[in-house]
């Protein structure tokens, strides 16, 4: 269902608050000025967005404590989740998740529950617990996958930077390769100089690791993932004025998907150029790859 612009600004509020007394501003005046400010998105909202919102408040106090000393899933309580986002009710999952959270595993919780709020048309919500997750188990690439993902979705690719490159270093997931090269070639282009070079070569070493161990298991995960990342490393290389690695690297992008039109609208844009394309040129099919990339996927990363 479409949500509200009370809904997403009120959202929106309980998130900076929350952010704030996390860092000990609880009392500050900015604070009680977003409080103030929150009441008369409040009463337009529905009566469910009303409960969605004040339950987000609610989780929210859950971050940065001690995780629970559960390892195991009740399986009737698996069972109420899968069933619910069988359904696409991820109201229903944030209630179960809510009732049952003394005898969830902290990371699944947080896990969820960034999966529901990223679902429900708001990534920006679902950040903070899936950095929760990869707090408590920062190992887990599942984690660190729709992290990444979210951090993509609303331009907040600078956090990210640190995991991608870690990821470009050691990791030989394609799917976390994918979006490792896609966070480096959006931090590259807030940056100039040599430092936006390492940035470029950083995210084409990862999409090209990621091709080499790319599998059907990854592009189920994210459909369409392997086209953007490998558009994206044709426009990497075009910024490094490579025109033959780029024209290369787009031709790729088609073969994975000949109807991609992003891809075919890079190729001729190479087509025309020698390279070096102006960042205007190439942010407006940044903006088209990204939404490209359906946000609908973080369903399938349970």
């Amino acid at each position: 269902m479409p949500y509200s612009t009370a809904f997403h600004e009120s959202v929106d509020l309980v998130l900076r608050v929350h952010e704030l007394m996390r860092v000990g501003r609880g009392e500050d005046t900015k604070t009680n000025c977003l409080r103030a400010d929150s009441e008369k998105p409040w009463y337009e909202m529905s009566d469910d967005e009303q409960e969605l919102v004040g339950g987000l408040s609610e989780d929210l106090y859950t971050i940065d404590a001690a995780p629970n000393q559960v390892n195991t899933i009740p399986n009737q309580i698996e069972a109420e989740i899968k069933s619910a986002s069988r359904d696409d009710d991820y109201p229903a999952v944030l209630a179960i998740l809510r009732n049952n959270k003394a005898n969830l595993p902290s990371a699944f919780l947080a896990h969820w529950r960034g999966l529901c709020w990223a679902t429900l048309q708001n990534p920006n919500a679902g950040i903070p617990f899936f950095k929760e997750a990869l707090r408590i188990d920062p190992d887990n690439g599942l984690h660190e996958y729709v992290f990444l993902q979210a951090l993509l979705l609303t331009d907040r690719h600078e956090e990210g930077k640190s995991i991608a490159l870690s990821i470009a270093r050691n990791d030989k997931n394609p799917l976390l390769l994918y979006f490792a090269g896609m966070i480096l070639f959006r931090c590259a282009f807030s940056h100039s100089g040599s430092k936006n070079v390492e940035l470029l070569q950083a995210s084409i070493k990862c999409v090209e690791s990621a091709n080499i161990f790319r599998d059907p298991i990854a592009t189920t995960i994210a459909p369409k993932a392997d086209v953007a990342a490998n558009v994206w490393r044709s426009m990497a290389y075009d910024q490094l004025e490579m025109s033959n690695e780029a024209m290369a690297a787009c031709e790729y992008s088609l073969r994975l998907d000949r109807t991609s039109e992003i891809a075919n609208k890079l190729h001729d844009l190479l087509s025309r150029g020698k390279g070096g394309h102006s960042r205007d040129e190439l942010l407006v099919l940044v903006r088209e790859t990204l939404s490209s990339i359906n946000s609908s996927a973080f369903s399938t990363a349970a």
